[in-house]
């Protein structure tokens, strides 16, 4: 049997800036940004006893809260503040997974037994807070699922152990909405089929709520009766995506405004691949409308990149290519399938190996296009060329001159 333990950075964001300043502590604060169309990153536990939750809009979180303190992000300095926090714990213990900047697993079965479990968290949890000035709620059970129900079960600075004897009585009573991995859209409809507690879940064999979770019904009903994986990923927190998005204050399609909101998150999203040392050639750009339609186009190009002119560059070229002038409420920029930038030479080897093997007498498309045209009156173009033409496509690069990136910030 193994012991993995859940730690949870309690209002993470919020915590940090309640550090760089205690009047906070007093207050109903949200991060986020501070116009009506924002929604909230985080909130303290003050203004989430008054209704506020992360991913709210900010018009709503007012209207519950009306003396709401709204920040905006300072995302460097809550990096610094992760690091230390996880830093401190891959000093103490090696089997760690983290999930995000405020999140991790801890496998810690050679530091203590079930006995011994609650005095040993109880002292890590005053020891990180000692350490990093940052508040935490730990949860610990024999799989992943127990853990994380009881890093959740008790805010802030909770310490919750759910054994697979504890699942009856902590567990069951546990509203369906609030058990990990449920959806808001699907516990509305466990509820209306009779599926209140997840007690409830692990006991029905209701048709219509096997139909509702589909393939998914035996898992869910699995971790309701405190059954799940106990295995981690021992890797360090490596993103293979990395994005950013801005709401604005009214909907525009100005091309003006458009293009410099592309080319600063541009600079948000260089700035973190460098920090993980991450580089990308899939560029992503997501527009989202006033009735909240959101698309996102991606191109694929031939080289690496993480410097902000670059990804600036593409995602304006994407931009010019498949937005169509209606009104934006959000405008996105990200990477996806990035790799780490030493990887970039190994695969580069192998292009060049490849590349080299194509003989200067080969049949391409371009001999046959020029063979046929010096035949014929009739003018013939690769399919590509024309899709180019037609949408006035730039190629790779062709849009940096278009702006200016200090060396400093790239």
């Amino acid at each position: 049997m193994k012991l993995i333990v859940h730690i949870d950075l309690n209002a993470f964001f919020v915590q940090v800036e309640e550090l760089q300043d205690p009047s906070l502590k007093s207050k109903c604060v949200a991060v986020g940004g501070n116009t009506s169309r924002s929604v909230v990153s985080t909130a303290n536990y003050a203004a989430r006893k008054r209704g506020v939750n992360s991913g709210m809009s900010i018009k709503m979180a007012k209207e519950l809260c009306p003396d709401l303190l709204i920040i905006d992000g300072n995302y460097r300095l809550y990096h610094d503040y992760s690091e230390r926090f996880f830093n401190y714990l891959r000093n103490k213990f090696q089997k760690i997974e983290q999930t995000s900047v405020d999140e991790c697993y801890i496998d810690m079965t050679p530091y203590f037994d079930k006995e011994h479990a609650r005095d040993f968290l109880r002292d890590l949890q005053v020891d990180l807070f000692k350490e990093t000035d940052l508040k935490c709620s730990i949860g610990c059970g024999e799989n992943r699922f127990l853990a994380k129900m009881g890093s959740d079960y008790q805010k802030p600075l909770g310490l919750t152990l759910i054994f697979k004897e504890d699942v009856e009585r902590i567990l069951w009573p546990i509203p369906i909405e609030k058990m990990y991995g449920i959806g808001k859209k699907t516990a509305p409809k466990l509820i209306n089929l009779g599926i209140k507690t997840i007690g409830d879940l692990a006991q029905t064999e209701d048709k219509k709520v096997k139909e509702l979770l589909g393939n998914s019904f035996l898992h869910y009903q699995n971790h309701a009766n405190g059954e799940g994986s106990d295995e981690l990923n021992y890797g360090s927190f490596d993103p293979s995506s990395v994005s950013a998005a801005r709401t604005f204050n009214e909907d525009t399609s100005d091309d003006d405004e458009l293009s410099n909101m592309i080319i600063h998150l541009s600079k948000q999203v260089s700035k973190e691949l460098k920090e993980h040392n991450k580089t990308a050639r899939c560029v992503i750009v997501t527009f989202r409308t006033s009735d909240f339609i959101t698309t996102s186009k991606r191109m694929q190009f031939d080289t690496y990149s993480n410097e902000a002119a670059k990804i600036a560059s593409r995602a304006l070229q994407i931009y010019e290519t498949y937005y169509d002038l209606t009104p934006l409420r959000l405008i996105g920029v990200g990477v996806a399938d990035a790799i780490n930038v030493e990887d970039v030479q190994e695969q580069m080897n192998i292009f060049q190996v490849s590349r080299h093997r194509v003989k200067k007498n080969d049949v391409t498309i371009e001999n046959i296009i020029e063979s046929l045209n010096k035949s014929s009156k009739i003018k013939f173009q690769k399919a590509s060329e024309v899709k180019k033409q037609n949408k006035k496509k730039k190629k790779d690069g062709e849009y940096q001159g278009r702006f200016h990136i200090p060396e400093e910030e790239k």
